[in-house]
């Protein structure tokens, strides 16, 4: 099979990205991506391994997010040393978690009772 790519560099709003980005996961997940720009098209068949490298940072003024995700049929050799995971939070730093943990393991019950139920309101 020949080789066939695009290149896309454009700005958009971020409604816009957003819309694209959702796209793109929602053709992932129906096994064919289809990606066109003016007359030309390329279909990305998604299967096997999916390598996924990311770069991401903020300075003071701009910020990047770059993502690049690969395919391979054969089976993947790598191990990820630490989870991933991407949300909308921010981390908790590690001196405030282990403080909350010590707090909570010296609460009687009825007070850890009335704070777990505080955390849902």
């Amino acid at each position: 099979m020949g080789k066939s790519g695009l290149e896309l560099k454009t700005e958009m709003s971020t409604d816009e990205a957003i819309l694209m980005l959702e796209n793109l996961v929602q053709s992932m997940k129906s096994g064919k991506m289809v990606i066109e720009k003016g007359k030309d098209a390329v279909v990305i068949t998604p299967q096997g391994t999916t390598k996924l490298e990311m770069e991401c940072y903020q300075k003071k003024d701009k910020a990047k997010l770059a993502i690049e995700l690969n395919w391979n049929t054969k089976p993947s050799t790598s191990d990820p040393e630490e989870a991933i995971r991407i949300s909308s939070r921010e981390p908790v730093p590690a001196e405030e978690t282990e403080a909350a943990e010590e707090k909570s393991d010296s609460l009687e019950t009825e007070e850890t009772d009335v704070l777990a139920v505080s955390a849902f309101k």
